[in-house]
């Protein structure tokens, strides 16, 4: 894997992977879905050799047809390109590196026809290798200053049509990188600084699928990131009236307008003009002006006259001038002044045929992506939109007419008008004469005429499954293809997803039946990219057992797809009503801030911005990709980002623009940034490695000292409290304010916790400052099983009694205007009132995976709770709202498996109650009450005595239980309240260990210990293994023989070779040897021969997260023996020993227990719930894995 990761460390970069903070309790990451890099590097070798040839003949296509002067289809061979000197001259030198330094992207800009791709035509064709061999002798201009020098340029992409994804997919192919995805492209390493400059230029960026999204999704991040990827991005796009596509760039950028008049020349377009009209060197050709040059100057300077600025104007006429038989002298007044004029002047020489050759050509106009490819579509269509019927001979004949084919661009059979300029026109045209809406109603009727019976949407041509959406969406006629789940399936993700809010605003509020299509589309998400038709489906179906929209999972199940896996039931917590989703993101909102009357969400690569005003919550910037974000802020008028590369941005959020800021702050290494008012004033936080700074963001100033703090320590918090700025500092479990206006420590210091559990990512996960009865109060909280505590800075003691945590951990704390808020790393948002710390309602379901984020602020005289999940959705809560219980909440911490009455049946723990599950369908027959938060708190009993489970409780005693009845028939007293760590058995014993890291070894007849042996703290799952407790904590494996308490000398008590922390250990049989499966951190994996204690397997599952995994299950699917886990990330991923059995499932919420039924399907629970995932025959019974997890025995 080593191997892999170096050589993908060309292009571009990652930071260095986040401690284990960021690992646990993680839901669906970024970047779920990247493909394994050996895999990818195996798809280079085979790419480049399919790729490469058609690859430069689409450029040949484009770029050098363009740098040439002439139309894609041109039957002329000559060079007629002149002009752009200044703007050719300045590129070139930039490429030649003759401006060390300047990383700035360039953006070639103008209006249609304005010469913007023949620009980079030019700069492609000298620049590229591959077409610079293709430059005849004679064609190098004498200035070399015009032309870039040959090699300067390494990639080259036409991005119309195509997605971001695609066009990241072409950059990493031309450089040799491959990538699926634009967010693998950005996470490839940055390249060394002696490594040379790769240029990359890009043509039509406003003409891909979606510009906005190509620029904020991949160009932008890589424009920010060039500097340190050693990329020189050139791009080409019209920017529009109002510009927005140029101003998401940013900081970033230099413009090339080609209409500004210092980069424009008319003698340029004359000397172009004349070129055109003499056809000098072209046997092929005919024009009547190639014996009257002096006619053609003439006439020349008369079409130039006329077109402004725009060369494509002068192409077109002077292409139908040269056609005529005789040579004209018209005046200026009779050339065209006009795109528009200039191709009717054209289609006129078609005579009799002009109607048919215009009526063929419109639907071209209409076309999205790569265009039409299937003339019996393409000849509907002409139909529907013309003024007669044509048929598929038609459209033959307009692909042989030489003067038709001069209008044409030709890829992959597919054929697109050459210039968007012409579409325009010519859809211009049809909706002076029908209507926009109406035409694109008369192509989707026209498109689904043209889909075999059903309509069977999986046997749909190519166009119709990529581009059926859009126009249907655009005549409003979206909705009833949106409730056919096949045409779900069918239809390319972005289109599906693309067409949900178009279709809300255009066809008015959504029926429950819709509403229930969007919510599963959404809920979705990125998991229906990179997938197969069948997978897709799948997880669909996932989607809407998980919002229990029955009826539609149904329906999806009906399909005539065989699925590789599918949902049965699921019990999944639904996001409490009551909330007011205000922006959705694809990363976490990591952090949120409140001030200057805006609230501002913060993600990795995106930023969120809304303004408060008495008429409620308001968007002023929409999420945008700003790479690498640690921190952000408001300020008046304005919002500060910070960055991992030390540079900070000013974003206006009145006009857009976006400008570096360069306060001289004087701390180093800057990465936290926070809203603070302070003496009527709207100031920032500013702080970094070692120090921290009270800044005036209007006048650029100093509001404070520069003040030092303890190396090691972070930032938790910034408040006013009773009338000062205080910053809330911790350092490895000691808890410190700091004044910021006067520059000394506040009050009393203190040790957030005492007790004396490990914990690798430090006892403080999140503070917050309030204020109480005139003191200054600091809250403080961890992990779950750390309660959430308030202390006094100014007495130095504890106010009030202790907080319950809102479940796995608190992960962000808020107070403010009456109200404590703290969000779960399950999601959970809990509320108290301030300072009497009163609970106020119930748990609020918030997100789907863990709350980074919760901010508290006042609205209409009413107070507000904001939160920012790892879901990427930014939420209002009212607490008024929040007496809402959560429907169905069924938060699940273990599974056990068990025969009860002949049947099978599973046992559930919710940390309230115990349940008896039916596998089949989730449903519960039993019952009862068993508090206790912790996870391994069940375990099947193997007697002797009455009872066959054993079970832990809070009050620290453990029953041994009925499956059947659930009732209680032995208890006995292990440990005091909340002590008991870990439960488990073996025959005639119950071991159990407490927090303080004593193993009890007992027999429940007695009533004490047989045995009790110290195996050290932070040990939280056990299991025993032919007499031997094998107990896992921090870097060790204790072992201890049962019947005499010693220490075992087992191999597989020797801890773990890579050096990573082994939490659980579970075991079973593969091909009838016991082993026993060890898993931890980062989603290590170990593997024992359970009789023998050597290792088998020591590796990383692959499984697209590599975060820490919490359950495994050793059992036989289909009949064939896996291993199954699960963990923080949401994955769930099935192998074998042998790397025969390899598949992930995405679950999108955080695993803690397995378990295997029927023999084909896996239960999984959670802090989200349960859900059943069944699985196909062809998953496991394979002898080839469907994704290669890196699982190998070793030696092998």
């Amino acid at each position: 894997m080593g191997g892999a990761v170096a050589a993908m460390a060309e292009l571009s970069g990652t930071d260095d992977p986040r401690p284990i903070t960021v690992v646990l309790w993680l839901t669906v990451a970024v970047l779920a879905f990247a493909l394994p890099v050996t895999v990818l590097l195996t798809r280079s070798r085979q790419d480049r050799r399919r790729h490469g040839a058609e690859a430069v003949g689409e450029l040949r296509r484009h770029f050098l047809t363009r740098g040439r002067g002439v139309t894609p289809s041109s039957f002329r061979r000559q060079w007629y390109f002149t002009g752009r000197e200044r703007a050719l001259r300045e590129l070139s030198a930039w490429l030649a590196g003759e401006l060390p330094g300047d990383h700035r992207t360039r953006v070639v800009t103008g209006g249609p026809g304005a010469g913007k791709s023949a620009v980079l035509g030019r700069v492609v064709t000298f620049g590229f290798p591959a077409l610079r061999r293709e430059v005849p002798a004679g064609q190098t201009p004498a200035d070399a200053g015009l032309v870039p020098p040959p090699g300067s340029v390494h990639c080259v992409v036409h991005a119309r049509g195509r997605t971001a994804d695609q066009v990241a997919a072409d950059i990493g192919r031309n450089v040799g990188r491959p990538v699926g995805t634009a967010l693998e492209l950005l996470a490839v390493p940055h390249r060394d600084a002696g490594r040379p400059v790769r240029g990359i230029v890009i043509d039509g960026v406003d003409e891909a699928q979606d510009p906005e999204h190509l620029i904020t999704e991949l160009l932008e991040p890589l424009a920010a990131g060039a500097a340190a990827w050693r990329i020189r991005l050139l791009l080409g796009l019209r920017t529009g009236a109002d510009r927005s596509l140029l101003r998401r760039f940013g900081p970033y950028l230099l413009e090339v307008p080609l209409d500004d008049p210092g980069y424009f020349d008319r003698a340029d377009l004359s000397e172009y003009a004349r070129r055109c009209l003499l056809a000098e060197g072209e046997p092929g050709v005919s024009s009547p002006y190639r014996k009257r040059p002096e006619l053609a100057a003439r006439v020349a300077a008369a079409v130039a006259q006329r077109a402004g600025t725009n060369f494509l104007i002068v192409q077109l006429t002077c292409v139908t001038l040269a056609a005529l038989p005789e040579a004209t002298d018209a005046s200026p007044e009779q050339f065209p002044d006009s795109v528009g004029a200039a191709m009717e002047r054209y289609l006129a020489a078609f005579g009799a045929e002009r109607r048919t050759a215009r009526d063929l050509l419109v639907p071209l106009a209409f076309a999205q992506g790569a265009g039409l490819s299937d003339p019996v579509v393409w000849a509907a269509l002409a139909t529907a939109l013309g003024t007669a019927r044509y048929t598929e001979q038609d459209v033959a004949w307009l692909l042989g007419e030489r003067r038709a084919v001069h209008l044409l661009t030709r890829a992959d059979d597919a054929s697109r008008l050459f210039h968007e300029a012409l579409g325009e026109h010519l859809r211009a045209a049809v909706a002076e004469r029908t209507g926009v809406r109406a035409a694109h109603r008369l192509i989707t009727r026209t498109l689904i005429d043209h889909v075999p019976p059903g309509p069977d949407w999986l046997a749909a041509g190519k166009y119709v499954r990529l581009h059926l959406a859009a126009h249907a969406s655009a005549a409003g006629q979206v909705t009833e293809l949106l409730l056919d789940p096949l045409f779900l399936i069918a239809t390319d993700p972005d289109e599906v997803i693309g067409v949900l809010p178009i279709n809300e605003r255009a066809e008015g509020r959504p029926s429950p039946e819709l509403q229930d299509v969007i919510d599963v589309v959404l809920r979705a998400g990125r998991t229906l990219f990179v997938r197969n038709d069948a997978e897709r489906a799948a997880y669909l179906q996932m989607a809407a057992r998980k919002l229990g929209a029955e009826e539609l999972a149904g329906r999806l199940a009906a399909l005539p797809l065989a699925l590789p896996w599918s949902v049965p039931w699921a019990r999944w917590r639904t996001i409490t009503a009551g909330a007011g989703l205000i922006g959705s993101q694809n990363e976490y909102v990591r952090r949120l801030s409140v001030g200057a009357q805006l609230i501002v969400a913060c993600s990795d690569n995106s930023l969120g911005v809304w303004r408060l005003t008495a008429e409620g919550i308001h968007p002023v910037l929409l999420p945008e990709r700003l790479r690498g974000l640690l921190s952000a802020a408001p300020v008046p008028g304005a919002v500060i980002t910070v960055h991992t590369d030390g540079s900070l941005l000013r974003h206006d959020v009145v006009s857009g623009e976006v400008q570096p800021w360069t306060p001289k702050v004087g701390v180093d290494q800057l990465d936290y940034c926070a809203p603070i008012t302070f003496q009527g004033r709207d100031l920032l936080v500013l702080g970094g490695a070692s120090h921290v700074r009270l800044w005036d963001p209007v006048d650029d100033k100093p509001a404070g000292p520069l003040m030092q703090l303890p190396p090691g320590s972070s930032l938790l918090d910034a408040a006013t409290c009773t009338g000062r700025p205080l910053v809330l500092t911790d350092l490895a479990g000691r808890v410190r304010a700091f004044d910021l206006a006067a520059g000394d420590p506040y009050g009393e210091s203190f040790l957030a916790f005492d007790d004396t559990i490990a914990d690798l990512d430090g006892p403080v996960w999140s503070g917050a400052l309030g204020e109480a009865d005139g003191h200054v109060v600091a809250v403080v909280a961890g992990r779950g099983d750390r309660p959430i505590v308030r202390y006094d800075l100014d007495t130095g003691g504890r106010l009030g009694g202790d907080l319950a945590s809102p479940g796995i951990a608190t992960m962000s704390l808020a107070v403010g205007y009456g109200l404590l808020g703290a969000g779960g790393a399950d999601g959970r948002l809990k509320l108290w009132s301030w300072p009497a710390g009163e609970p106020i309602g119930h748990d609020v379901a918030a997100h789907e995976g863990g709350i980074d984020s919760v901010a508290v602020l006042e609205l209409n005289r009413e107070t507000v709770v904001v939160t920012g999940g790892r879901d990427g959705a930014t939420r209002v809560w009212w607490p008024r709202d929040s007496a809402a219980r959560t429907k169905d909440d069924l938060s699940t911490g273990q599974l056990l498996r068990m025969r009860v009455g002949g049947k099978e049946r599973l046992l559930a723990t919710t940390g309230d109650d115990l349940l008896l599950l039916d596998p089949g369908d989730g449903r519960t027959i039993a019952t009862r009450p068993a508090p206790n938060r912790g996870r391994d708190t069940l375990g099947r009993y193997l007697g002797p005595g009455p009872g066959n489970v054993a079970i832990t409780m809070a009050d620290g005693t453990v029953h041994l239980i009925d499956a059947a009845t659930l009732k209680t028939r032995r208890r006995f007293t292990a440990a005091g309240p909340d002590d008991i760590a870990a439960l488990a058995t073996a025959p005639g014993r119950v071991l159990v260990v407490t927090r303080t890291g004593m193993l009890q070894i007992w027999d429940p007849a007695r009533p004490r210990p047989i045995r009790t042996v110290e195996v050290g703290p932070g040990v939280w799952n056990m299991v025993a293994i032919n007499g031997i407790a094998l107990a896992p904590g921090r870097d060790t494996i204790a072992a201890v023989v049962l019947d005499t308490g010693q220490p075992s000398a087992e191999r597989l008590a020797a801890g773990c070779p890579l050096s990573s922390s082994i939490y659980r250990i579970v075991t079973g049989k593969i091909t009838g040897r016991g082993v026993a499966v060890g898993i931890g951190a980062s989603s290590h994996v170990h593997v024992w021969d359970a009789t023998k204690g050597t290792l088998l397997v020591d590796t990383i599952i692959d499984d697209g997260h590599r975060m820490a995994l919490s359950d495994a299950v050793v059992a036989p699917l289909h009949g064939r023996d896996v291993v199954v886990t699960g963990g923080y990330a949401g994955a769930i991923a099935i192998w074998d020993l042998d790397g025969r059995v390899g598949e992930v499932i995405e679950l999108g919420s955080p695993v803690w227990s397995l378990a295997v039924v029927g023999g084909d399907t896996i239960v999984a629970g959670g802090p989200s719930g349960l859900i059943a995932i069944t699985l196909g025959r062809d998953a496991v019974l394979t002898d080839r894995a469907r994704r290669d997890l890196g699982v190998r025995l070793l030696g092998s």
